[in-house]
This record gives structure tokens, C-alpha cells and sequence, in this order.
């Protein structure tokens, strides 16, 4: 196996029927995305992952989603473990990993019926972000699309083309 077929293909573009948002992230974290009326996003990191970022350069990259499409290192530092959480007023619909091409419907418990869903399309965090305030250059990109409805489109499932042995 070539070490090229391990790693996942650049994720598609989010779907037609989607609204794509890109949100500079010039209010430090934890920061917020607004979706549907009343629904927003909010990127989080661990308070207890920030710390390593308040000493560093504020040009440091914290991480990127190009970071997803690149082989395991053993001597790269783990990605840290960005979230999106999903509220309703108060309510948390879902949380969300970071993780580049990923699409998640929100409640994914289907007890209460979907609200929304979310593609994450790209991203940047550097390390001035999660210090605070301030344009450092982090960006956020989303997609999304209120899911009370189906969809009239659908993806074609991504096939990995065999090589004979």
C-alpha cells in the first residue's frame, strides 16, 4: 500500500443547497457563527489546551484544516481538539469535531427533528486567537442549511480507485 492511499481526498465543495459563511475570528475564542434565526455556532477549544498558546508567537499556527489532508507525523504535535457546538438559545444541539469536509445534522439524536446541518469547509487559528481579541488572520468556514426539509440533490459517494496487486 502507498502511503498516498492512506490519506483522505480533499473534501468536496458543500452542496448547492447550503450557505456558505466565512467568519474572521478577530473576537478570540470561544467565537460565535450565527445560522438559522436563533441557531449559531461557537468554536471552542479546551481551556486546559489554550494554555500552551498564551506564550507563543501570536503568527503560531494553532491549526488548520490543510492539517487533516497530511500523513501522521510522530514528531508534529497532535491536533488540538476544535469543536463546534450547535445552540438553540440555551439549548445544545450537537457538538461538532473540526475536521475538514465533515457534514453533521444537528440534533443527531433525531428525538426532536432536525434543526440544522453543517458542513466544515475550512479553517485557520493561530495562536493570537486563543489569546484573545484582536486580527490576527484565524478565519472560519461553514456551510449550512436549515434541515426541516430533504434535500433534492445528493452527493455521489467518493470511490478509491484499486490498483491490481
Amino acid at each position: 500500500m502507498i502511503l498516498h492511499d492512506l490519506l483522505l481526498p480533499a473534501p468536496a465543495g458543500p452542496p448547492a443547497s447550503h450557505t456558505l459563511v466565512r467568519v474572521a475570528l478577530t473576537a478570540g475564542l470561544p467565537a460565535r457563527v450565527d445560522l438559522l434565526t436563533g441557531v449559531h455556532a461557537m468554536l471552542v477549544l479546551p481551556t486546559g489546551l489554550a494554555r500552551q498558546w498564551w506564550d507563543a508567537d501570536p503568527g503560531d499556527v494553532v491549526a488548520t484544516a490543510a492539517d487533516d489532508r497530511q500523513p501522521h507525523r510522530p514528531d508534529r504535535p497532535a491536533r488540538p481538539p476544535l469543536r463546534l457546538v450547535l445552540l438553540r438559545g440555551g439549548e445544545v444541539l450537537g457538538s461538532v469535531p473540526l475536521a475538514a469536509g465533515l457534514r453533521r445534522t444537528c440534533p443527531d439524536s433525531g428525538a426532536r427533528g432536525a434543526v440544522v446541518e453543517v458542513t466544515v469547509v475550512d479553517w485557520l487559528l493561530l495562536a493570537g486567537t486563543v489569546r484573545g481579541p484582536g486580527d490576527y488572520g484565524s478565519f472560519l468556514t461553514l456551510s449550512w442549511r436549515a434541515a426541516d426539509a430533504g434535500e433534492d440533490t445528493f452527493d455521489v459517494p467518493a470511490t478509491r480507485r484499486r490498483e491490481p496487486s
